[in-house]
């Protein structure tokens, strides 16, 4: 049996979120997203704008700290290197240039100082901007119902993204981005937005070229008369795509002339949904077949808790939207095996619902 198997890893961020705690613009941040969390949108935004000008302050404060430190005559002698800067401020007793460049050395590594008196300074300049504040705030004016005021923070937030202090978080901004142009009418550029996070996943590939894993995966599915042999061979587990691939396969299903492209980003979801569960399942101790969705789908019933994830992760959502698609290029034997597995075996009794109206229409045109 052939089992491909892809882990994406998440970062460890566990030294940031120590530094965090004792960082008066993380607290303020913090207070910012307990406001918002609790509906408080004038108290959130008011916190924003106290995070914000904090974090200028401080930035400001460093860049004139070192420009001071890196001035004198006897430290432009010795050059750029800061190999060679930092004996010279030890000896200058220069503790709050050296404390500074530690606190950088500490928060970026060793990457964004490459080193560089200079390019210190001028990365410390650029960074005079706080894309979690703007997301946050983005937040907020959504919550507010200004769409356009959001978006707009949004963008700003996406295009200081090198300046996150957890650079995952750009998933979750090109989502708002692109559930903002959706909720707006700009259905092109939520496409875009959506293609840009599935960029990431080597599953993927194109729209229009699927990668040779996503291929087989098609040709697997579109041979057979099932859907056993595709949930038997393939997992791939992506988190930060996986809803990606499930919004813009609705997106192709509402034009005609993307029918393949649905059908490539339904089978990624639909392969990601297995197997997240399949994971779950496992952790669980709770066993199915591998093979089936009827085994799958009995399985994931089999407690509530089991129910409620499923349903709470979107993983229902994959297994309507790929027999659609199959159904939208005439590969309707294994759309209707899939249905007629959620109509008689999904726990979720709105999905089996669904399930059945939709198999009942892909039956009636044999």
């Amino acid at each position: 049996m052939r089992r491909l198997v892809f882990v994406a890893l998440l970062p460890l961020a566990a030294s940031l979120a120590m530094a965090q705690a004792v960082d008066p613009v993380w607290i303020q941040l913090d207070r910012a997203r307990e406001f918002y969390a609790a509906g408080e949108y004038g108290d959130a935004l008011s916190a924003v704008q106290k995070a914000r000008q904090t974090k200028h302050e401080i930035t400001a404060r460093r860049v004139a700290v070192l420009e001071a430190a890196f001035m004198p005559a006897e430290v432009r002698r010795v050059g750029d290197d800061l190999s060679l800067i930092r004996p010279v401020l030890v000896s200058r007793d220069d503790k709050e240039a050296l404390d500074t460049l530690d606190i950088l050395a500490k928060t970026r590594g060793a990457s964004a100082l490459a080193g560089s008196a200079s390019k210190t300074l001028a990365w410390l300049r650029r960074s005079d901007v706080f894309p979690e504040a703007d997301y946050l705030e983005g937040l907020i004016h959504d919550a507010e119902g200004e769409t356009a005021i959001a978006l707009r923070l949004y963008l700003q937030a996406w295009d200081n993204r090198e300046f996150l202090d957890i650079p995952d978080q750009s998933y979750d901004i090109l989502y708002r981005m692109a559930e903002s142009s959706l909720g707006m009418g700009d259905r092109d550029t939520a496409e875009k937005d959506y293609l840009q996070i599935l960029s990431d996943d080597e599953v993927y590939g194109t729209p229009d070229l699927p990668s040779p894993t996503l291929t087989a995966m098609k040709n697997t599915l579109v041979a057979g008369r099932d859907t056993a042999k595709f949930i038997k061979l393939y997992r791939h587990e992506n988190g930060k795509a996986f809803k990606a691939a499930s919004r813009i396969a609705e997106l192709y299903l509402e034009d005609d002339a993307s029918r393949d492209r649905a059908l490539n980003s339904a089978i990624l979801a639909a392969c990601m949904a297995v197997s997240m569960a399949d994971r779950v399942l496992a952790t669980r101790r709770i066993a199915w077949d591998g093979t089936t969705a009827e085994s799958l789908f009995h399985a994931l019933g089999k407690s509530a808790e089991l129910t409620r994830w499923a349903t709470e992760n979107g993983v229902w959502g994959p297994f309507m939207l790929l027999p659609r698609a199959l159904g939208a290029v005439g590969n309707d034997a294994q759309a209707i095996d899939l249905l007629s597995a959620l109509s008689a075996h999904c726990p979720d009794p709105v999905i089996a619902k669904k399930a059945s109206g939709l198999r009942k229409t892909l039956s009636s045109r044999y």
